[in-house]
């Protein structure tokens, strides 16, 4: 289970700061999202706190989207987190995508994000 906290990336050992777990909000991504696209992030009283395209409606925060598919379906969870490094990009994947393990050449797997003990 992925909660707020220090992340660090299987490939360029970077950290990351989860912010919180999202719900993606709307109809499936068809079209499927493209790497920056745009996500805004909402909180409201009768929806938590949820992902969707942009609209017209006032975010909490506006994240580039990260994931390698770009497909998400209705109330498919979401983790929103921001790099602790260079221009502090927002960023958003699916929470499958940022729990995946990544296989390495030579055998065996690392997780994409591995918690780091702060």
């Amino acid at each position: 289970m992925i909660e707020p906290g220090l992340y660090k990336h299987y490939k360029n050992q970077k950290l990351y700061r989860v912010l919180f777990v999202a719900e993606w909000n709307g109809q499936d991504a068809a079209p499927l999202l493209v790497p920056d696209e745009p996500i805004e992030v909402h909180a409201s009283e009768d929806h938590g706190v949820y992902a969707c395209r942009l609209s017209n409606d006032k975010e909490l925060l506006t994240a580039k989207w990260s994931g390698n598919t770009g497909v998400l379906h209705n109330n498919e969870p979401v983790v929103i987190y921001v790099a602790l490094y260079d221009d502090g990009r927002v960023a958003a994947r699916s929470l499958q995508e940022f729990e995946e393990r990544v296989d390495m050449m030579g055998g065996g797997s690392l997780p994409r994000f591995a918690r780091v003990d702060e």
